[in-house]
């Protein structure tokens, strides 16, 4: 998800075939695996339809979690993102590196 985001965000790195491609597997994984595990949705597949980074990013968050706490997906499945440096528990995937510059 962090990929698609970048990319449709200006990232400009996938080409219209590979945004689509990855697109379709966002949609897939909202419908086949999400939807079984928490509850039928379609915001990715709506936000994705609209190219709404907004919602994706909403989305991205209450499914993975951001720094106030972890997502729905980790509280479901009952796991964490291992450690910060001060030795505190990671809410949050890793930011998506910027792509290297050539």
């Amino acid at each position: 998800m962090q990929r698609y985001i970048k990319d449709i965000n200006g990232g400009d790195f996938l080409s219209v075939t590979e945004k689509r491609q990855l697109a379709s597997v966002l949609v897939e994984v909202e419908k086949n695996c999400i939807g079984r595990l928490l509850r039928p949705q379609s915001t990715i597949r709506r936000a994705v339809e609209k190219g709404d980074i907004k919602s994706l990013l909403k989305e991205h968050s209450r499914l993975f979690g951001d720094e106030t706490g972890p997502g729905k997906l980790a509280l479901k499945l009952k796991f964490d993102y291992g450690e910060t440096p001060n030795g505190n528990k990671r809410t949050a995937p890793l930011a998506l590196p910027d792509r290297p510059k050539n």
